[in-house]
């Protein structure tokens, strides 16, 4: 039905001001991640902006990414699979989804927003709820064959048809989608808290002491997350400077690295510090030299890189093209071979021993962050929501 111009505004600013979105995590919630990540931060801004936010996840313990005046829903309990290299803790409590069939379709909410929607629980979720516009963001991306897209690509095609509006984080993630799934992909980058990352914190207790640190952050028992490689490079750098400190921060089994000879040599200098909340982590980015990411594959965006670099911290991170896009081919950082240990030895003994400049790599990389300050992330997004709203009442 045709809208007069005057019901067109009057539509257009009400769902502007108060839109009623449904944020859908395929992954734990009581776990960190990325995208959890993602849609903590989006929701935090959604709602500040006076939204009415609603957010859906499987949920296996405690949950550390709730937000607060934000609705949450469990989706039952997670149960961890391997994908692409990665291990992910998603949800088959299907009757549990299926429960919320209600919510999905009377009316509740003005917009569904699904978080990689090829993953199972996402797939029921759109099936079961015909009557709500449906945005998709894609977040992952894999240079090898994904042989669910291949082999069932007819099937799947049917649940992208009902999705109204497709984002992607990266130009990488919009390759990779599309080569099993022609369709138009907007592009809207993963976002950060820039004046937490930006503004000086304190430096926390566990890292005051005073030697050179260098910070991993993420599942550190992942191999695709190369802290075994950061590892044998480190003790390699410890033989030439003696007051280094590699700390670990994130969820994953502190025996992964005990598998190494030469363990017990470097355990003093190595400290675990577990997972770190969304509000503290700041503080740990910014009280340590260098931030490495030492990542093999499968990483679309790196936004790890974005809140170091915003932090005003020295990045160094292999040169797998994600990454490379990120800093700029090394305009923003330091790149390394990737996968070679003494590549990535090297780079750390230069910045360290002080061999290379990198103020300057310091200053353009926290000036370049600040296009992916939430606050305008979000008026994107919304803007999808707000078109995509309209176009499906017309």
């Amino acid at each position: 039905m045709m809208m007069l111009e005057g019901q067109y505004k009057t539509f257009l600013n009400l769902t502007i001001k108060h839109l009623k979105i449904a944020l859908i995590s395929p992954y734990d919630f009581s776990l960190p991640g990325g995208v959890q990540s993602h849609i903590f931060h989006l929701a935090k801004e959604l709602k500040k902006q006076d939204n009415i936010v609603t957010i859906f996840a499987p949920l296996s313990n405690k949950n550390i990414h709730s937000v607060e005046d934000v609705k949450f829903f469990s989706l039952g309990s997670g149960k961890k699979f391997a994908a692409l290299g990665s291990k992910a803790t998603i949800s088959l409590d299907f009757k549990k989804i299926f429960s919320y069939r209600n919510f999905f379709n009377n009316d509740t909410f003005d917009v569904i927003h699904l978080h990689e929607p090829m993953i199972a629980s996402n797939l029921f979720i759109n099936l079961i709820s015909s009557n709500v516009p449906k945005i998709a963001t894609f977040h992952a991306y894999s240079k090898h064959l994904n042989y669910f897209y291949f082999y069932f690509n007819y099937i799947l095609n049917f649940f992208i048809k009902r999705i109204n509006t497709l984002i992607c984080v990266s130009e990488l993630s919009k390759d990779y989608i599309s080569k099993y799934f022609h369709n138009n992909y907007f592009i809207i980058p993963n976002g950060i808290n820039f004046k937490a990352f930006s503004s000086k914190n304190n430096i926390p207790k566990e890292i005051q002491s005073k030697e050179n640190k260098i910070l991993f952050v993420g599942r550190f028992d992942e191999k695709r997350k190369g802290l075994d490689l950061l590892y044998l490079a480190f003790c390699k750098l410890r033989k030439k400077i003696s007051n280094i400190k590699l700390i670990i921060i994130g969820p994953g089994n502190i025996n992964y690295l005990r598998k190494f000879s030469d363990y017990n040599e470097c355990e003093s200098d190595i400290q675990y510090l577990g997972t770190i909340g969304q509000n503290e982590i700041s503080s740990y980015y910014q009280n340590v030299d260098i931030f490495c990411s030492p990542a093999i594959s499968n990483e679309s965006f790196g936004i790890v890189l974005i809140e170091a670099m915003a932090s005003k911290t020295i990045v160094v991170a292999s040169n797998i093209s994600g990454y490379k896009k990120v800093l700029d081919d090394g305009k923003l950082g330091f790149l390394f071979k990737s996968g070679s240990i003494n590549s990535l030895e090297e780079v750390l003994f230069q910045i360290l021993e002080k061999k290379i400049p990198t103020n300057k790599k310091i200053i353009k990389a926290l000036n370049s962050t600040k296009k992916y300050s939430w606050e305008f992330i979000v008026s994107e997004i919304i803007n999808k929501y707000t078109n995509t709203i309209i176009n499906s009442n017309n």
